[in-house]
């Protein structure tokens, strides 16, 4: 048996393996490891096939059913095309496009793939890589089944291969609350022990237990009377999963730090993506736990009617407790992609192709005139690069930099390796993140040094949350106090992992050279470094800061100059922060 551990996350995310044997005529298949979270991080599965031989025009047949994916079968997904599914021979991306098709059954997606070549012989390898993610509903056992013609003209060998889905834990709680008070804590236990699902959460020397019939929690705990950072752990009584940890401050002014996890770019059915809008607010809010997110199917895709739907289920989210929906669409033209953010429901929207918004120039004024804030993505991207030499920072205060498309910080950097680093982004690591020289975040910086930053999923599947997060600074969950920070820049990004950041510079007289920089981190693991940036290089690095981490700095910038921060766990998750920009005292 060959293993092939491509694929790892501390929810023990999926590998499948193919190991096929045609000396003693017995096609094997195996997963390892053969397990799942709930809760899966990893953003999809590798499927590698070693055939003895493997011609052109075999097809593979691959079903999976509904319980493992997480969609419903009420709301089956779209055909899968070629832009869904990466393929590879030998480590390289197929020449030839192979031909897809997928059809929803009773109970799974069936996708039927067409090997277009090279042949394949000698322990070659084909890898597929879907891009969705597999993540289950509930834990139990589950089968994949495989069909396989290895040419054209010999008989299909049907095969099949168990998965057993272990149950996870989800945990969210207000990161900044008074002391004494008591604090709001939400958890999704995925196992359940006699029908009763619980949790037991833990924060200093507090503890509650919560219970209920479903596998939604919430509860209230006793913030510590001492100001700090405190690490909140949610774990099962019963030992049927992992625990979760969360971070909390206990501030003299809470309302001043409060931050709202957020994610804002991700697509449905309506565009190129999987799962309806209603799934996607559902698994935002149920699965994910995020305080905020924001649908951003693509402009030439929404007719009027399906624009009008968004803004109204975006309308309806808006009104329920805990819970803030911005109505957004994505704008993709030759300028390179931007998020449109609004305010309330507005029409006609600007699309790609229409004579009076087909520059990015015109996207502005209307921006200007909406009030809509626009998001530049996957800057340096070999498609749809966006041209920084068109940036307005009136309308374009941030940039996503983070997303399944990579890390898009400078146009050397790496994509990060985490438990959630979606499989394709692995397959050739170390990888450049993007393709485009000059466009990555970095060179963006130099035309506007206060461009802020943001992470996001960008995932087609309608499962927010699995991927990068916006971390937003604002005093109230709300559109539109969201919509300013994001005007403001009091934001910053993740790849995921819930991390606390904070940088801030005492106010100096206009006439002192000096500026102090004072900057904490506190993350729900632990810390590997914490990097003060200077103009994006890195300035001050402490290794094992401890928790919380903290900076200390002065520094007399003699032209203008961006200050950054940037956490790294010990696993690879970070958060990278806006800037704070300082100028050069008058001579």
């Amino acid at each position: 048996m060959l293993l092939y551990p491509l694929v790892r996350s501390r929810a023990a995310a999926a590998l499948l393996l193919f190991a096929f044997s045609t000396a003693s005529a017995v096609t094997r298949v195996s997963i390892a490891p053969d397990t799942l979270r709930t809760r899966n991080l990893a953003q999809s599965t590798t499927f590698h096939v070693i055939p003895d031989t493997l011609a052109p025009g075999a097809t593979l047949q691959i079903d999976l059913p509904w319980g493992l994916i997480g969609f419903d079968p009420a709301s089956p997904p779209p055909p899968l095309g070629p832009d869904q599914l990466d393929l590879y021979a030998r480590g390289a991306p197929l020449q030839a496009p192979a031909r897809i098709e997928s059809q929803a059954t009773e109970r799974a997606i069936r996708i039927r793939i067409v090997h277009p070549g090279p042949p394949l012989s000698g322990g070659d390898t084909l890898s597929i890589v879907p891009r969705f993610v597999l993540s289950p509903e509930r834990p139990g056992p589950q089968t994949v089944d495989f069909v396989l013609t290895p040419a054209l003209g010999t008989p299909p060998r049907a095969l099949s291969a168990p998965v057993h889905v272990l149950p996870s834990i989800t945990l969210a709680a207000r990161t900044s609350i008074e002391p004494g008070a008591p604090l709001p804590i939400r958890a999704r236990a995925d196992a359940a022990l006699a029908g009763t699902y619980r949790v037991v959460v833990e924060l200093d020397s507090r503890r509650i237990r919560l219970e209920g019939p479903g596998p939604l929690l919430s509860g209230h705990i006793t913030a510590p009377e001492r100001p700090g950072f405190y690490r909140i752990r949610a774990s099962d009584p019963d030992r049927l999963a992992p625990p979760a940890l969360a971070v909390v401050r206990v501030p003299p002014n809470p309302a001043a730090h409060r931050i709202w996890w957020a994610d804002l770019h991700g697509h449905s059915d309506l565009s190129d993506g999987f799962g309806t809008p209603e799934q996607f607010y559902r698994y935002a809010r149920h699965r994910s736990l995020l305080d905020a997110a924001a649908l951003t199917d693509h402009d030439h895709l929404l007719d009027d009617a399906e624009w009008g739907r968004v803004c109204a289920l975006a309308d309806s989210m808006e009104r329920l407790p805990g819970f803030s929906a911005i109505p957004a669409y994505e704008w993709s033209s030759r300028f390179g992609d931007r998020n449109v953010y609004l305010p309330a429901h507005h029409a006609p929207i600007p699309r790609r192709g229409d004579p009076w918004a087909d520059h990015v120039r015109e996207l502005q004024a209307w921006a200007r005139e909406t009030g809509a804030v626009l998001v530049p993505h996957h800057p340096a991207s070999g498609f749809r690069s966006v041209d920084w030499t068109l940036h307005d920072p009136d309308t374009e205060p941030v940039c996503e930099v983070y997303s399944i498309h990579g890390w898009a910080w400078t146009d050397t950097t790496t994509n990060p390796l985490t438990p959630r680093t979606p499989a394709a982004q692995r397959c050739a690591t170390p990888r450049l993140a993007m393709a485009v020289p000059g466009r990555a975040y970095d060179s963006a910086r130099a035309l506007d040094p206060a461009l802020g930053v943001i992470a996001s999923g960008d995932i087609h599947t309608a499962q927010p949350g699995n991927l990068g997060l916006a971390a937003i600074r604002a005093p109230s969950l709300d559109r539109r106090a969201l919509l300013q920070a994001l005007r403001d820049r009091h934001v910053y990004g993740t790849t995921g992992a819930r991390i606390l950041l904070e940088l801030s510079a005492d106010p100096a007289p206009p006439e002192s050279p000096s500026v102090h920089l004072h900057a904490l981190a506190a993350a729900p693991g632990e810390l590997a470094s914490l990097t003060l940036l200077k103009n994006g290089v890195p300035w001050i690095r402490r290794d094992r800061p401890g928790f919380p981490a903290a900076i200390d700095a002065v520094d007399a910038p003699s032209t203008t100059t961006s200050y950054q921060l940037l956490a790294i766990q010990t696993d690879g998750e970070r958060a990278f922060s806006s800037p704070i920009v300082a100028n050069p005292a008058p001579a």
